[in-house]
C-alpha cells in the first residue's frame, strides 16, 4: 500500500515551468544561436549542473560554469520570488494527504537556495516531512534515480511504498528507476513530455482521491 507521496516541485506544485520556458529559451539562444523548442523539451527536468555538462558536451558551450550558474540564478530569482504560483488544487491535495496521515515530501532538481527563495514567498513547508534538493542527494539530476533513493532512505521508507508525482519525462524515469509508482500530471504546458511510463496520468489534482493513491 502506498503510504508516502513525494512531489516534484517545478511543474507539479508550482507553475514555474511556464516561466522557465519563457525566460530560459532567450537566455540559451544568446549562448547557443541554434537553440530551439525541440532542444528545450529535452532538458526539462534536468538540474542546472547536469544542464551545463550537457550543453558543453553537445554544443561545445564556451561560457564558464560560474558565469552560467550566475545567469541561471538571475532567472531563478525573478521566477521564484516574483512570478510563480501554486498550481490549481495543490493545497487541497496536500491538506487531504495530511489529514489522511500520509508522509509527504519534495524531491526537487532545483538548488537549495532556489527552493528557499520560493518558500519565503509561498510557505508550504508545513505540509512536508522532508524537502530534498538535488544538492542534498549528491548532485546527480533526474533521470538518475539518486534523488528519489536518497529521499526514501531519509524517510526510512521502502520505494515500493512510495509514489512520485512528476511532470517531465526525465522525472518519471527517475521515479521508475528508483522502483516507485509514479503519477504524471498534465499541467497545461507539458503536452510535449512523454509520460507513458507513469502508472496514472491526471490533468488536475481533483482527480486524485486518497483511496486511489493508497491502492496504486
Amino acid at each position: 500500500m502506498i503510504t508516502t507521496i513525494i512531489f516534484d516541485l517545478d511543474g507539479v506544485l508550482i507553475d514555474s515551468e511556464l516561466y522557465w520556458q519563457d525566460d530560459e529559451v532567450p537566455f540559451l539562444k544568446k549562448l547557443i544561436p541554434t537553440w530551439n523548442s525541440e532542444q528545450e523539451r529535452k532538458i526539462i527536468g534536468m538540474n542546472v549542473d547536469n544542464l551545463y555538462q550537457y550543453l558543453v558536451s553537445e554544443f561545445k558551450l564556451k561560457i564558464s560554469k560560474k558565469e552560467f550558474l550566475k545567469g541561471y540564478d538571475q532567472l531563478a530569482l525573478a521566477i521564484y520570488q516574483k512570478k510563480t504560483q501554486l498550481l490549481p488544487n495543490s493545497i487541497d491535495l496536500l491538506q487531504r494527504l495530511k489529514q489522511a496521515n500520509c508522509t509527504i515530501a519534495v524531491a526537487s532538481s532545483s538548488p537549495r537556495h532556489w527552493i528557499d527563495w520560493l518558500l519565503k514567498r509561498i510557505d508550504i513547508s508545513r505540509f512536508f516531512t522532508l524537502i530534498v534538493s538535488v544538492e542534498d542527494s549528491g548532485g546527480n539530476g533526474k533521470p538518475n534515480p539518486e534523488i528519489y533513493l536518497y529521499t526514501t532512505k531519509k524517510l526510512k521508507k521502502n520505494p515500493k511504498e512510495c509514489l512520485a508525482i512528476e511532470d517531465s519525462h526525465n522525472g518519471v524515469l527517475a521515479a521508475k528507476n528508483a522502483g516507485m509508482k509514479c503519477i504524471g500530471i498534465r499541467n497545461g504546458f507539458n503536452d510535449d513530455q512523454d509520460l507513458s511510463r507513469c502508472d496514472l496520468i491526471i490533468s488536475d489534482f481533483k482527480e486524485l482521491t486518497i483511496k486511489k493513491i493508497k491502492e496504486m
